[in-house]
């Protein structure tokens, strides 16, 4: 829960305020940006293998959306960034809200 809800909005009852910290799983990559940049390049992507989840997917709130995956060898090197079923994506990019 977040300690200090002095300005935080009214909440309906049996709602709480909670920070992503009380949320993550306990361990150490639970809270992770990222791959970016030259980890995941689209030189990369393959035809089939492990789907690559971004911006895309989160925006139009559909985790089928887009054909990018990556090989074995790839993943390996990415595997603190595998996405679980419970987790939840955040956009650090794009847009800031939908009308």
């Amino acid at each position: 829960m977040i300690e200090d809800g002095n300005n935080l909005a009214e909440l309906p009852k049996r709602w709480i305020w909670i920070n992503f910290e009380a949320l993550a799983e306990a361990n150490p990559n639970a809270l992770k940006a990222g791959p970016f940049g030259s980890a995941l390049k689209k030189s990369f992507y393959v035809l089939n293998g492990y789907k690559i989840y971004g911006q895309e997917q989160v925006i139009r709130e559909d985790p089928f959306y887009g054909d990018y995956y990556i090989d074995e060898e790839r993943y390996e090197v990415l595997k603190s960034c595998a996405v679980k079923p419970g987790d939840i994506l955040i956009s650090l990019v794009g847009t800031i809200g939908k009308f």
